[in-house]
């Protein structure tokens, strides 16, 4: 999936909220999934991304309504809803 941001810097994500913005700005990306394993691909400008996001952990919601990607060993997810949205 390609995913184009909406906003121009990344949120301090607590849960549900944003707690207020980032320093690092976002970036159009295409986001890629397995069953198990998940990775980000096209992101010009952002290798460390790539690198970070690399071979990662992929959770499925409940009937697929989301998958959410987790780095390897970091902090830190992308979750993408069925509709299309993702933080």
């Amino acid at each position: 999936m390609h995913c184009e941001p909406a906003l121009p810097f990344f949120c301090t994500n607590i849960h549900v909220g944003c707690s207020g913005r980032t320093e690092v700005r976002t970036f159009p990306f295409t986001l890629r999934v397995t069953s198990s394993r998940g990775w980000i691909e096209s992101a010009p400008g952002a290798p460390a991304f790539q690198e970070l996001y690399a071979n990662g952990r992929v959770e499925w919601g409940k009937d697929y309504s989301y998958v959410i990607l987790r780095p390897r060993q970091s902090e830190g997810y992308i979750k993408l809803l069925a509709n299309g949205q993702y933080s």
